[in-house]
């Protein structure tokens, strides 16, 4: 299961479209900023990444 990478505190919106997109156990990786996102999809910590639109 891929490691999904978002922008903000765990039980934001953000995390919940990841959870209703890829299912409840989804091991997600908060972050401070959009481009910690970016960085930690880029380094490998995150397989993708949730941006907001």
């Amino acid at each position: 299961m891929p490691t999904v990478a978002f922008q903000g505190i765990r039980g934001a919106y953000s995390e919940s479209a990841i959870f209703q997109f890829f299912g409840p156990d989804t091991p997600t990786l908060s972050c401070r900023s959009l481009e910690k996102v970016f960085q930690a999809v880029e380094s490998g910590q995150a397989d993708l990444g949730l941006l907001p639109v």
